[in-house]
């Protein structure tokens, strides 16, 4: 396989986007795996969480992101590397910018661990990542070598072992093993039963009431406490849930009209706004990349 850092090296030097694009997938290798490949100029990703880790590769122009209290910027080769459930937003830092990211389960990364350790079908914890911005061009080589193949999806080996490699080369170099991603509601026990409440049944129209009855708080304290322990209002959290099994749903090769309504949107055209803001693409565009290797 060529190596694509000089690819890397020269987009630096070319514009960063020439028009808004998007592109979504799943890999037959890897059928849970969601890759992205995009280019933007103006769309805004707002504050939302994975429950993925999120590896992503700058190929042209710049990043900004707002993450861990901070604000961060990568430009061509720079990796950011987002923990499951870490609130960020993303948006062009200047005229656009062009990048592959991969959201791979915690349990992927902790069976590439345990393969690196040396103990196949073990398992091993699943890694931190810090800081959330990395410059390591070899490692940015080998991650968007790995992405084409997948997306090319000529030799499945190929693909299978780009990726394999790449990720533990990731974890190696700049995973925390033995540490897990800081969930929601780790802050305190009460926030963390109206956190399982709503992730029990996402779809449901909670009650401000029923979540701060659930917590044992009065309304105005439990909001408070709830943006401190998980950075988003309970409502942009159930949001966020929501669209989380709407992806579930799509995968599956449920309609988006049904997916809306079995998730707790009111409509499809609902479903498509919010599901645009945070996931990039529409539900349609979603559901036709992850069912299209079936």
């Amino acid at each position: 396989m060529t190596n694509p850092l000089p690819d890397l090296v020269a987009a630096a030097a070319t514009p960063a986007v020439a028009c808004e694009s998007v592109h979504m997938w799943r890999p037959a290798a890897f059928p849970d795996l969601d890759l992205i490949r995009a280019s933007f100029t103006t769309h805004r990703y707002p504050l939302h969480r994975h429950e993925t880790y999120v590896v992503a590769v700058i190929e042209g122009g710049r990043e900004a992101l707002w993450a861990r209290g901070r604000r961060w910027s990568a430009g061509p080769g720079g990796i950011f590397l987002i923990n499951p459930d870490e609130l960020h937003d993303g948006q062009a830092d200047g005229e656009g910018y062009r990048y592959r990211a991969f959201y791979p389960k915690a349990e992927t990364l902790s069976a590439v661990l345990s393969d690196a350790r040396g103990d196949p079908g073990g398992a091993a914890p699943a890694p931190l990542f810090e800081p959330l911005v990395t410059a390591d061009p070899a490692l940015s080589a080998r991650l968007v070598a790995a992405h084409r193949a997948l997306e090319a999806g000529e030799d499945r080996l190929c693909g299978e072992e780009a990726f394999t490699g790449a990720l533990a080369a990731l974890l190696t170099r700049h995973g925390r093993q033995g540490l897990g991603a800081t969930r929601p509601g780790a802050e305190g026990r009460r926030i963390a039963r109206t956190v399982e409440l709503m992730a029990s049944a996402p779809e449901r129209p909670f009650s401000l009431d029923e979540l701060a009855a659930e917590a044992g708080l009065s309304k105005f304290h439990f909001l408070r406490v709830f943006s401190k322990a998980t950075g988003q209002t309970p409502h942009a959290y159930l949001v966020n849930l929501r669209v989380n099994l709407a992806r579930e749903l799509l995968a599956t090769g449920t309609r988006p009209a049904e997916a809306a309504v079995a998730a707790g949107f009111s409509d499809q055209s609902h479903l498509t706004r919010v599901f645009k803001r945070i996931v990039g693409v529409t539900p349609g565009h979603y559901a036709r990349a992850v069912t299209a290797r079936r």
